[in-house]
């Protein structure tokens, strides 16, 4: 499995997922990490960047919601 994200000026960077399970903090990790590495690279802040993602448990989790509100990201759940 692999963990990516697009911007309006191209890709992000990839995070590969060994374990087939992620939990809550697994996601958070990568968020901290190759998010924000990504967005960094592009030149983005986060109260910049609108983020969708679907309505999976670890996407929805009371961590990963903690955590945009703490980093000042905009965020939309997406499919439900």
């Amino acid at each position: 499995m692999v963990w990516g994200c697009i911007t309006h000026d191209g890709p992000g960077y990839a995070c590969w997922i060994h374990d087939g399970t992620m939990k809550a903090v697994d996601y958070v990790n990568i968020l901290e990490t190759t998010l924000m590495d990504s967005l960094k690279y592009c030149g983005y802040n986060p109260e910049d960047v609108y983020f969708q993602q679907d309505k999976d448990p670890k996407h929805t989790s009371k961590l990963a919601k903690q955590w945009f509100v703490d980093n000042n990201f905009n965020s939309e759940h997406i499919y439900s």
